[in-house]
């Protein structure tokens, strides 16, 4: 049954929430081919990551500012995400299935400042940084272990950022919302025409949620499953860690090795069917986990 003692108006008192209820409860597995070799991360861990790379992100200036993200479904994108809109400045997250010309196009238009990358995206970044076209500062890859000449470390993003939260510093902690104001700038396939920005706020955001509510808190949700359409990707985000407490498995493999050998088709609502999507998640019930494959007709 819904658990209605979770309210939240903001992604930031989302994740607040989520922390105190379900602190020591997995919230990811990351960097494994299954469940079994996969690192677990707790709600506090990565709320406690959150926090650090928000309070680093504010120390470079970005406050306030537009930042981009793209990538795999992957931890790193996630925590990108979330670490930019509750406290930092406005996300602006990017398919990764677009070509080069049209990724530069978005980051123009956009006015990002910064963008947070995997390295799929080194070459098509480090041609963006030569032309020079685009108001970019800040080229911050995910799988870059140390601070580049020329890009900087994720990783070393968050770790500094620690340091400065660990010293006190509690700008990003006390950053206040505008639940009306746009944190997130969405860009929509342009099957026709060129792609359109559509901006979000946290009200828009939270009234979604709050509408898709209804995973078990059993749920563990295959995060490589979701397709290239981030509006389906971050549902899960959302639904996972404001609503439930589930788990999130952000296994990085290439989803095209995908069958379909007789699972279960369903044909899905609410906002699966706006989208023409190919779809799975692990349920787990007891000591048993099935592979069920959503697919809209």
């Amino acid at each position: 049954m819904l658990d209605r003692s979770i309210k939240f108006d903001n992604l930031k008192e989302m994740m607040k929430n989520s922390e105190e209820k379900f602190g020591e409860e997995v919230a990811f597995y990351r960097d494994g081919k299954g469940l079994e070799d996969s690192k677990k991360v707790t709600y506090k861990e990565f709320c406690y990551e959150i926090n650090s790379l928000g309070t680093a992100l504010i120390e470079m200036g970005l406050k306030g500012k537009r930042i981009a993200v793209i990538g795999e479904n992957r931890y790193e994108w996630e925590l990108s995400y979330l670490a930019v809109v509750t406290g930092t400045g406005t996300i602006v997250p990017l398919d990764k299935a677009l070509p080069e010309n049209e990724i530069e196009s978005l980051i123009i238009r956009s006015e990002v400042e910064a963008i947070i990358y995997s390295e799929k995206y080194d070459e098509c970044m480090a041609k963006i940084q030569k032309q020079g076209n685009t108001k970019l500062k800040y080229f911050i890859s995910m799988d870059l272990e140390k601070n580049d000449f020329n890009k900087y470390s994720l990783k070393e993003i968050t770790k500094k950022g620690k340091e400065i939260l660990d010293g006190g510093n509690k700008e990003f902690l006390e950053a206040k919302i505008d639940n009306e104001e746009m944190s997130i700038m969405l860009f929509t396939s342009g099957t026709t025409n060129q792609s359109k920005a559509v901006m979000l706020s946290h009200k828009n955001i939270c009234t979604n949620v709050k509408d898709i509510r209804g995973i078990s808190p059993t749920n563990v949700i295959n995060g490589e499953a979701v397709c290239r359409h981030i509006a389906v990707m971050l549902k899960d985000i959302y639904n996972a860690y404001g609503i439930k407490g589930n788990t999130l498995n952000v296994f990085q493999r290439d989803f095209s090795e995908r069958e379909n050998k007789g699972e279960n088709i369903l044909k899905i609502c609410n906002i699966f069917d706006k989208y023409n999507i190919s779809y799975y998640c692990f349920i787990k019930n007891e000591n048993k986990t099935k592979k069920i494959w959503l697919i809209k007709e």
